[in-house]
């Protein structure tokens, strides 16, 4: 139906300034959502999906089965305990099985709470807004954070305070207070910011406050928004939009529709991956420690409301992507509901039972940034001369196992990724190696000052120090002295300025080079300003 609508011109809305601005909206998408329906049901229009038949009856079993036990219905005759449940090939991006309640025969159209129905999400929220968007900041997984009891914030679960940890069994054990202190750190503002880049679609204003990092919604999420963000984290951070129709064709046959999938970047690659490494920690040591599977690496998060009205699993292999959501119709109490029992088990049972016969394949992790697999990516390949020449400007991403893609080199930098520059600079990498102690700059979160007028011979040095995870700052010292292609080296001047910049700012240290890249200037806190290794590389 919004397809069709799509075809009506309808522009699809996600933020609102004010609930006048979207009960106007909200008239007239039902207006011509109806219009759309019936069209859809009485025109004769042939709809082709993704939908897998096989994984879709796995998926209902699954439901079915693990609520069994829970016969209780309403007024309607419809079960009053209930779930829902999404699945995405991760390699397609295309949703394969959506279930959108428990099976019953009725005579008549049935909510699909798949994609109908907006429930509090609770922590598996937390991986969305808090987390990935913290390690694009600098936090690592061995980030140290107080959980604390706090006199204005949340409580955790347990009702215990567990004092320093690392950001990675905050996640592990879902300690709400870190949750919330990072969550105010970074803002609600740009943590839901996320969210919208995502289309999900029942936003409000009131949710920009701190009980969102827990959760905390006005009106909340569905399954399918759900399933869409967790397929996000395991395809490096890249949104496609959650859709089960290929194409549509009217009565006479003609293609009125067919998807193309977008592709957005949401996070940064390597944030992503981070994140995919925590949630491979929940499945093998936390919350969802009894939901691992039986022959392949998965990632995954628990997600549970206030009084146990909303339990929630999202998780992911390299195959699929799974959510599930289990609760009332009419939200109440439901003792022993919590992410790793009912909506955990479901995602269990039909994630085993997708992956039997599939080659077991590892989840895509940071590649560790050690001197060895340093020294290999940056190992200049075979070339002559001229096809060095050619791809003077030309800047290759390539993963040390993974395919090879032409990107720009400084958002391939910004989004973490690995990279190899063709330069003729390659022939000093190995020096410059030797000069930096790749081990004590390792995960300390060091804050780099880099003056990046000193030539192309830099940026393989800037990888280098997105690969050891600092965080890295650009200033421009000597703009004015580029003049025929060539810049000049860092001068005492320049270092004496850049010292004084790092000093100022805080910084761990800076670095400077010259064009040729034969000549790189590094200041630090502990030695004198302008320390020269140039001599050295």
């Amino acid at each position: 139906v919004k397809e069709l609508m799509k075809q009506e011109g309808f522009v699809f809305l996600y933020d609102f300034e004010n609930a006048q601005e979207k009960a106007r909206y909200e008239e007239k998408y039902y207006a011509l959502y109806d219009t759309c329906e019936k069209r859809l049901r009485t025109q004769g229009y042939q709809i082709y999906t993704s939908l897998n038949l096989n994984l879709q009856e796995e998926l209902q079993q699954a439901v079915d089965g693990q609520l069994s036990g829970y016969e209780e219905v309403n007024e309607e005759g419809v079960y009053k305990l209930q779930a829902s449940a999404v699945c995405i090939n991760n390699e397609t991006g295309f949703v394969e099985a959506i279930v959108g309640g428990r099976s019953q025969e009725f005579g008549f159209y049935t909510l699909n709470r798949a994609y109908q129905s907006y429930r509090q999400p609770g922590s598996v929220i937390k991986p969305l807004i808090v987390y990935t968007p913290m390690l694009e900041r600098g936090y690592t997984a061995e980030t140290l954070v107080i959980d604390e009891k706090m006199e204005d914030g949340p409580k955790n679960a347990n009702g215990t305070y567990l004092g320093e940890i690392t950001l990675q069994e905050a996640v592990q054990k879902s300690v709400n207070v870190i949750a919330w202190k990072l969550f105010e750190e970074l803002t609600p503002a740009k943590g839901l910011e996320y969210l919208k880049k995502m289309n999900f679609s029942h936003l409000n204003r009131e949710d920009y406050r701190l009980p969102s990092a827990l959760g905390g919604f006005t009106e909340g999420v569905s399954a399918l928004e759900i399933a869409a963000a967790y397929a996000t984290l395991e395809h490096d951070g890249i949104y496609r939009e959650p859709t089960c129709i290929k194409k549509i064709l009217d009565s006479k046959g003609n293609v009125i529709f067919e998807t193309e999938q977008n592709e957005i970047q949401i996070y940064q690659h390597n944030a992503a991956r981070a994140m995919t490494s925590m949630l491979i920690g929940v499945m093998e040591e936390g919350t969802g420690s009894k939901l691992k599977l039986n022959r392949i690496q998965s990632a995954g998060k628990t997600g549970t409301t206030n009084e146990q009205k909303d339990g929630w699993f999202a998780g992911y292999t390299r195959y699929y992507t799974t959510s599930v959501w289990v609760g009332y119709d009419m939200p109440q109490r439901m003792d022993g509901l919590k992410g790793n029992t009912y909506p955990g088990q479901i995602w269990k049972q039909f994630m085993n039972a997708i992956h039997e016969g599939l080659q077991p394949k590892e989840l895509k992790t940071v590649i560790q940034p050690t001197e060895e697999g340093i020294k290999q990516v940056f190992t200049p390949k075979e070339e002559s001369s001229e096809q060095i020449e050619d791809s003077e400007n030309e800047e290759i991403i390539e993963e040390i196992s993974g395919p090879v893609e032409f990107v720009d080199f400084d958002e391939a930098v910004s989004n973490g990724r690995i990279v190899y520059l063709h330069s003729p600079f390659n022939k000093f990498l190995d020096d410059i190696i030797g000069l930096l102690d790749m081990k004590a700059l390792r995960d300390r979160g060091l804050r780099v000052l880099f003056d990046t007028m000193h030539g192309s011979g830099a940026y393989p040095l800037q990888v280098i120090l997105h690969t050891a995870r600092c965080t890295i700052d650009t200033i421009n010292l000597n703009k004015d002295a580029y003049f025929g292609g060539q810049m000049p080296a860092p001068t005492e001047q320049t270092l004496s300025m850049l010292s004084d910049m790092v000093i100022k700012g805080d910084y761990d240290f800076g670095i400077a080079m010259d064009g040729d890249g034969d000549r790189l200037g590094i200041v630090d806190h502990v030695f004198d300003p302008g320390i020269n290794l140039g001599q050295r590389v």
